[in-house]
């Protein structure tokens, strides 16, 4: 993960330069040569792929696309293994951001690949309310739970206290 946080700028700057040195040829031949024009469009769209692509994991919000409901962030997200991993007792806590929160309070459930729930609780907002567009929020685990891969739901609270439902998030928790 950390070589593409430092190969994509270094990338991106090495096809800026020579973006600009095609640019240069261009302007001396006036535009009449299609081999460097050909060579100028070719390395834009390379910028514009590479720029578009790493711009990456939270979701991205456009006019047409708006920042999805609910949304939870976990810091301790592994990609590549697509799970939130954690290792007890050491990291206890699952920490994160809430995007566009709708309810007013979220439980969670961890169950095992049975559907047997192993643990019940709250997410807590790190100011105590969800009241603004992006909330940290904490999530507290129980540190007697052994390895494995679990399944984490999280369900948002209506207003009569009632779950929602349906879960607002579903993640694979790997304990270590």
């Amino acid at each position: 993960m950390e070589a593409k946080k430092i190969l994509s700028p270094l990338v991106l700057a090495l096809l800026f330069g020579l973006f600009t040195l095609v640019g240069f040829m261009v302007w001396l031949t006036r535009g009449k040569r299609s081999f460097w024009l050909a060579r100028k469009m070719k390395l834009g769209a390379a910028i514009l792929t590479l720029a578009g692509i790493s711009t990456g994991c939270p979701p991205v919000v456009t006019c047409y696309d708006p920042m999805p409901m609910n949304w939870f962030d976990f810091d301790q997200l592994d990609y590549e293994q697509n799970a939130i991993v954690a290792d007890l007792p050491a990291d206890s806590v699952l920490t994160g951001t809430l995007r566009q929160p709708t309810y007013d309070a979220f439980s969670f459930t961890i169950t095992d690949a049975d559907s047997t729930v192993l643990q019940q609780g709250n997410v807590l907002p790190a100011d105590g309310q969800y009241d603004t567009d992006t909330e940290p929020f904490t999530l507290a685990l129980n540190s007697r739970l052994d390895t494995g891969m679990y399944i984490l739901r999280v369900q948002g609270i209506e207003e009569t206290g009632q779950d929602a439902g349906y879960p607002v998030a579903e993640q694979r928790l790997l304990i270590q």
